[in-house]
């Protein structure tokens, strides 16, 4: 029932991914994992993190259609979440995320397949840095809180 349930929330992000490049309406990260995720948390996306308690498995580790929580900063005064789309190494994960803000480029628009690398000194993905498209490069590292892990 676990698999069955895994892959039929992974199939119904790919579908939804491949349909929608564009949003009618502006996005942000916490709507778009409601869409195409099954977890059922609410509040800005720094406060998913304490949500989760006691419904949701947590922790350092990424794992394949977990949610990366970000807390929240000067730039990200909500905080962001993103879900994990593929483990390319123990340092390395690609996203799925939406209103990853540069600018007007980034509002309300969904981004897939975006590299993470963790930069954090102990190997547990409390700083990452996310890549950057426009700048073609990897930017300043953001505080992360950990990852929930689909039931």
């Amino acid at each position: 029932l676990f698999f069955r349930n895994l892959l039929l929330s992974a199939a119904t992000a790919i579908v939804l991914l491949a349909a929608t490049s564009t949003p009618a309406k502006a996005w942000n990260c916490v709507q778009f994992i409601h869409q195409v995720s099954s977890f059922h948390l609410s509040g800005d996306a720094w406060q998913w993190w304490r949500a989760a308690l006691g419904r949701y498995e947590r922790g350092r580790v990424p794992e394949a259609s977990a949610v990366l929580v970000s807390d929240r900063s000067k730039r990200m005064r909500h905080g962001h979440v993103a879900l994990v789309s593929r483990l390319i190494d123990s340092r390395t994960i690609e996203i799925y995320h939406a209103n990853w803000f540069i600018g007007s480029y980034g509002r309300g628009k969904i981004a897939r397949n975006v590299r993470v690398v963790d930069v954090s000194p102990k190997n547990d993905w409390t700083a990452v840095r996310v890549w950057n498209d426009l700048d073609d490069c990897f930017g300043h590292p953001y505080k992360t809180m950990g990852f929930i892990y689909a039931n």
